[in-house]
């Protein structure tokens, strides 16, 4: 807010980051840049649709876990694993209990 606040008054990058230095904050010039430039191109300074690392859950997967649930709904998370795998998707034991866990199933196993 404060970065925006003085870019607004006209203050220049290099200046921003010697008056958050003197309020006790850590910054870099390369840091206010960034923050600006991403203000600039997409009007907020929060995460942009879509950024970060994309699930592993797809639909198929979660199709899969849940008819298996339905099917014998003690099937354990190793078991859950071992189906998957022979289907082509190698995925981790706490993948696998999140995803059991989004669909409603709370047995832990």
């Amino acid at each position: 807010q404060r970065i925006l606040l003085y870019r607004a008054q006209g203050v220049s990058a290099y200046k921003i980051v010697n008056l958050l230095q003197e309020e006790g904050l850590k910054t870099s010039k390369t840091g206010v840049l960034k923050f600006l430039r991403k203000y600039a191109l997409t009007g907020s300074v929060g995460r942009r649709p879509g950024s970060g690392r994309p699930t592993k859950i797809t639909p198929e997967v979660l199709q899969i876990v849940e008819d298996q649930m339905q099917f014998d709904d003690e099937t354990t998370a190793v078991q859950l694993q071992s189906l998957l795998v022979a289907r082509g998707y190698p995925l981790c034991l706490n993948t696998i209990l999140h995803s059991r866990s989004s669909l409603g199933w709370t047995f832990r196993g």
